[in-house]
C-alpha cells in the first residue's frame, strides 16, 4: 500500500512526499522499493525537488499575477490569490478590505465581476484567509489551495 504525505509549516511551504507502507512479514518483499524512497525524501530535504513557494512569481505585476494565477477560479479563491499577491506570499501581512477591494473593482475583467464581501467570507470559510480584526485580512497557511494549478 503507497502513501503520499504533505505537510505544510506555519511559513506556508509544503513537502510532500511517498512510501509504500505494509506488514512487518512484507517488508522483506518492499525493500527495493523503500530505498529509492529514502532517497526520494532525501532529495526532497536536500532542496533537489522544487518548492511550491518557487513555482509562484510574486514579482509579476497585480493583473498579470491574476491572470495566470486566478484564471477559472471561483470568488473566494480569487479573494485569497489576490490577497496572496498584494502580501507577496507572507502570512503574517495584514491587508485592509479597502484595500484589497480597490485592486479588484481595477480589475474587473479578469476577477469576473465587481468585489463581492462574500468572497472574503467564503475564503475565510475554506481555511486560506484569517481576519485578525474588523476590516483586515491575512493570508493562512493553506492558502495555496485555492491555486488551480497543482
Amino acid at each position: 500500500m503507497k502513501a503520499v504525505i504533505i505537510l505544510t509549516d506555519d511559513d506556508g511551504n509544503t513537502w510532500e512526499g511517498e512510501l509504500t507502507l505494509g506488514r512487518r512479514d512484507d517488508r522483506a518483499a518492499t525493500r527495493g522499493r523503500a530505498g529509492k524512497e529514502r532517497a526520494a525524501v532525501r532529495a526532497a530535504k536536500s532542496g533537489q525537488v522544487e518548492h511550491e513557494k518557487r513555482d509562484i512569481d510574486f514579482s509579476l505585476p497585480l493583473r498579470p499575477f491574476i491572470k495566470r494565477y486566478a484564471a477559472g477560479a471561483s470568488g473566494p479563491k480569487k479573494f485569497a490569490i489576490l490577497l496572496a499577491r498584494m502580501a507577496n506570499g507572507d502570512l503574517k501581512t495584514e491587508i485592509a478590505v479597502s484595500e484589497i477591494e480597490k485592486q479588484w473593482n481595477k480589475m474587473k475583467q479578469p476577477m469576473s465581476g465587481s468585489f463581492n464581501g462574500a468572497h472574503a467570507t467564503r475564503a475565510k470559510d475554506a481555511g486560506w484567509v484569517d481576519s485578525p480584526k474588523y476590516g483586515v485580512y491575512k493570508l493562512l497557511g493553506g492558502w495555496r489551495g485555492a491555486l488551480p494549478i497543482g
